[in-house]
């Protein structure tokens, strides 16, 4: 597959290209950031239990550079019987012992937490009963964090991806302070494949960084369960 980015009036060329890795399915794609004078080389394997994603960056101009990341990459084994705490990799602490939400999965610094952990939210076609925690690692102002909340929204609406996308049916904002951190919190009537929902979108500053939690309530009891963990959540 072959794709034409344009940036400037001039356009750059991404690859990706389909192959087996240690006997697992696999893609490599390589693609020019915004800016045109970098690489970026993105390598993802797996099957239907697991996706291994490991992604460099090099000139766009060194050709050397570009294989010794790809040969890199392509080095990344996943050893399927070893048992890892993602729990371990989250950059907060967290106090959940007033809810049956427990820890799920870390996906590149986003942690998801479920209704007893069980639910794996693999289905795209699911609506899951959940909430997603990262650290920002920045104190963001009042405009950047409704940027950041409005971002969040717009990706919703319009997925690159048709068939996932969302109706937005309304939505409020609020700032207010807690125990003297400043919150802009976000609030949306949401719909997917037909089912109605509530989203809580949620940004923190405190200290140097920003807590962001989003929060999917289908049930119509969790928005304030939500808010009362989001306020225990303290960056490492």
């Amino acid at each position: 597959l072959e794709a034409e980015e344009k940036e400037k009036g001039v356009r750059f060329k991404s690859f990706k290209k389909s192959f087996k890795l240690n006997g697992y399915d696999a893609v490599l794609i390589y693609a020019p950031q915004t800016n045109g004078n970098v690489r970026q080389i993105l390598l993802m394997y797996g099957d239907k239990d697991f996706t291994v994603m490991a992604a460099g960056a090099a000139p766009m101009n060194n050709a050397k550079e570009q294989k010794e990341i790809t040969d890199i990459l392509l080095s990344a084994d996943y050893i399927k019987n070893k048992k890892i705490d993602e729990e371990q990799f989250n950059l907060f602490t967290i106090d959940l012992k007033n809810s049956k939400f427990k820890f799920s999965r870390n996906m590149g610094g986003l942690a998801d937490y479920t209704i007893n952990g069980e639910d794996s939210m693999t289905d795209i076609d699911k609506v899951v009963e959940c909430f997603s925690v990262q650290i920002l690692p920045s104190k963001l102002t009042f405009n950047e964090m409704k940027e950041y909340a409005d971002l969040c929204i717009d990706r919703m609406e319009n997925n690159t991806v048709a068939s996932q996308r969302t109706i937005v049916k309304s939505r409020q904002a609020n700032k207010y302070q807690h125990d003297g951190y400043d919150v802009y919190e976000t609030q949306i009537t949401n719909e997917y494949k037909g089912q109605e929902h509530q989203i809580l979108i949620v940004l923190k500053p405190m200290g140097d960084k920003t807590v962001f939690f989003m929060g999917i309530d289908i049930s119509g009891n969790q928005l304030d369960l939500y808010k009362e963990i989001m306020h225990t959540i303290i960056p490492k």
